[in-house]
């Protein structure tokens, strides 16, 4: 680690190499270059160049962008590439092909971190990807930028662009200037169910063994009226797309639009007896567990692993080995059994609680979204990647987690209560992997025996009804946001904000039915990852000049 510090430090480059320079430019050996840091973007120069006026431009952008530590220029000497294995180090692409004694000018981009798997980044030794330059002129600058994840213009300067991503990024919605900690939540609500935590905007502190009553029961519930999370914002009407644009999707900021689809035919046609008798046939994918908390973190050791071993890399390097994710069984059967499981009388006798969760609308139940419209300031605007439909008895409680995608939750039937963390808070959250188990499920009964040799990236160990500061201390500062969408309403939830999702049923079936629009964000960042910054996803660019 500390020959890495010296390699990358500016003043200790021309001392610590060997090599001259040439034109404002480094000569840099191949083996030097191997020890150079993944995080920084490169510019290089093989020498002798085939084009003297591209090497001319890249000699003069290095001293015009020397103020940008992310990106550094070089020079390769052709020879010392041929002769020592260049192409097991860089993979160029085109690939280089001398005709003549010169080569061309390459950018190797940073490396993107494998976040997916624990195991593949600790044992791959990463070869850098590259690609030729092209001729010089004023695309060679875009083409630069394009490769470097940058925004400069040719004398150095932030470009119109990156003036407008900053602007953006400073005006990016928080709630931690909000009082309302969850310390202080937890300290005047505490309570081991979120449906009795907070409801409505009330603070409901519960009485010892009564938390599982009927929520208006007398028993299960004490109303502390003078506590309030902060609330979504709301609209009583659609905003056009310039609104929406600017006030919420580059702001990544949450909004409720109420009543906003009433109008759909799905609230008219979509009864039980409609589902059943159109759709009872079709086999589906339906989740299963004994509680009604779907997908929560809790210790290992309720799990039998006496057959499962973490290897000692990958338990390093988990913040957190004593826990797992717990998945819900998974199990096929006919919608019209699914539709009988989640009946009040049924479900009672089963003990097994069952949801249709993130199932996609076009591939299982054709028709329906017919029934359902996409938001109009949006569609043709933002890229649709899922349509989704989720059912359940209106009991079920998601536990806390983000998607990285841009989010329209629509709902049917029922409730459903969200309280929000935007991705500043992710510190704060312990973002990370950690590691997999799955009920099993097998004649009525559940099992705690399938430890899996894969982890979670989404989902955060912090439990928000019941913390343990003692293991997560940054949590206390946590600030939440309340969310509650009834029936008719959409919520906005932009990409990577934290979510908790409590569900209600509806007065009349009992049931609670939503759909929503996931599209691919305008706001990306990597995952799992604490510290790093969201950042325009390049596919929107042309939003910047047009709204």
């Amino acid at each position: 680690m500390s020959i890495m510090i010296w390699l990358i430090a500016p003043f200790c480059i021309t001392c610590l190499f060997t090599g001259v320079v040439f034109g404002h430019i480094l000569t840099l050996s191949l083996s030097d270059f191997s020890m150079l840091s993944h995080q920084i973007c490169f510019v290089v120069i093989f020498d002798p160049p085939c084009d003297s006026s591209l090497f001319e431009l890249a000699a003069n952008l290095s001293q015009a962008w020397k103020h940008v530590p992310s990106i550094q220029f070089y020079r390769f000497t052709l020879d010392d590439y041929m002769q020592n294995g260049g192409s097991d180090i860089i993979d160029i692409d085109p690939p280089l092909t001398l005709v003549e004694n010169c080569g061309p000018a390459i950018v190797i981009p940073k490396m993107v971190k494998d976040r997916t798997c624990l195991m593949h980044s600790i044992n791959k030794v990463e070869k850098r990807s590259a690609k030729i330059v092209p001729n010089a002129g004023e695309n060679v600058v875009d083409f630069i930028n394009n490769m470097c994840g940058t925004f400069l213009t040719k004398n150095g300067d932030l470009s119109a662009t990156g003036k407008r991503i900053e602007a953006l990024k400073k005006n990016l919605h928080n709630v931690e200037s909000k009082k309302v900690t969850l310390h202080e939540l937890n300290r005047q609500c505490a309570s081991p169910d979120l449906k009795y935590f907070f409801y409505n905007g009330i603070c409901r502190t519960v009485q010892e063994n009564c938390y599982k009553d009927n929520l208006s029961s007398e028993c299960a519930t004490k109303e502390n009226n003078f506590f309030s999370l902060e609330q979504c914002e709301e609209m009583d009407k659609l905003p056009n797309k310039q609104q929406f644009i600017s006030e919420y999707l580059f702001r990544s900021k949450p909004v409720i639009f109420r009543k906003a689809v009433h109008h759909w035919p799905a609230f008219r046609k979509w009864t039980w007896d409609f589902l059943m008798q159109s759709y009872g046939d079709v086999t589906v994918h339906v989740k299963l567990s004994p509680t009604v908390e779907f997908e929560g973190v809790e210790s290992q050791t309720l799990w039998n692993s006496a057959n499962f071993t973490i290897p000692t890399a990958i338990k390093q390097a988990l913040d957190n080995p004593d826990l797992v994710t717990v998945r819900p069984a998974g199990v096929e059967m006919k919608f019209k059994d699914f539709l009988n499981l989640i009946n009040e009388t049924t479900n009672a006798a089963n003990k097994a609680f069952a949801y249709l969760e993130y199932t996609s609308m076009r591939s299982y139940f054709a028709g329906l979204e017919n029934d359902v419209n996409e938001m109009p300031f949006v569609k043709n605007t933002l890229n649709l990647n899922h349509l989704n439909i989720w059912m359940s008895d209106g009991s079920t409680l998601g536990k806390l987690h983000f998607d990285e995608y841009d989010n329209f939750l629509c709902q049917i039937r029922g409730k459903k209560q969200l309280i929000l963390f935007d991705p500043h808070q992710s510190s704060s959250l312990y973002e990370g992997h950690i590691l997999e188990a799955m009920f099993s499920y097998r004649n009525g009964t559940f099992y705690r025996d399938r430890l899996l040799k894969s982890t979670s990236m989404t989902m955060s160990p912090v439990d928000i009804t019941l913390p343990d500061f003692e293991k997560f201390p940054f949590a206390k500062n946590a600030v939440p946001l309340n969310c509650t969408i009834s029936e008719g309403d959409v919520l906005f939830l932009p990409s990577f904000w934290w979510h908790e999702v409590q569900s209600y049923p509806s007065e009349v079936e009992h049931q609670n039915i939503a759909v929503n629009f996931w599209y691919e964000p305008f706001w990306k960042k990597e995952f799992p990852c604490r510290l790093c910054e969201l950042s325009v996803n390049r596919n929107y660019f042309h939003l910047l000049s047009t709204y």
